[in-house]
């Protein structure tokens, strides 16, 4: 990150598959502003294959699973957005009064699910600036699209994303608020 785009991560936070499935079962599911029909081969049902329309679509842990994984007849800058649009569902989630009452399993659950070097304290810290980030319910979010990363083709076969720097740092410049 450092040497491409200018930034030195001062901290991380990692949440590996299972631990992903396990907080949103924890929450009870959540609720997906689906923004695009999307098809693809599944595990989650008999079929193989999953269809999700656009809309507010309830989701359990394994269709959002699937839902921010599938990548069959996507591509990565779709996956990138469908996995934008969980994590708005799951703070969503998080941040409504009904979870009140369920914070004695969701905060064991995120603990047993999230590898982190940040304390309890310097994650509230963190949260603060992330304000920026709403408003009310609505919540920015930013992405890399194929104006900033263009598909290609590797010498061994193998579909990639070549980056243009100068476009990524931009998008990186907007949502960290640098002049």
């Amino acid at each position: 990150l450092a040497s491409n785009f200018g930034i030195r991560p001062d901290n991380y936070a990692m949440i590996d598959f299972d631990g992903f499935k396990d907080v949103i079962r924890v929450m009870g599911g959540i609720d997906v502003d689906v923004a695009q029909h999307m098809e693809d081969e599944c595990w989650v049902n008999d079929s193989g294959w999953c269809v999700v329309e656009p809309g507010r679509q309830h989701m359990n842990e394994s269709e959002a699973f699937w839902y921010v994984r599938a990548r069959k007849n996507t591509s990565d800058i779709d996956r990138n957005r469908r996995q934008q649009e969980v994590v708005k569902a799951m703070i969503l989630k998080i941040i409504s009064p009904s979870q009140l009452l369920n914070m004695g399993n969701l905060i064991p659950a995120f603990s047993e699910a999230i590898e982190t070097d940040m304390s309890l304290g310097d994650m509230f810290l963190y949260a603060f600036p992330l304000s920026k980030f709403f408003d009310g319910i609505n919540m920015t979010s930013y992405q890399i699209g194929f104006d900033q990363a263009a598909p290609g083709m590797t010498d061994g076969g193998a579909s990639v994303l070549y980056p243009d720097i100068y476009g990524i740092q931009a998008v990186i410049r907007e949502a960290l608020w640098v002049e």
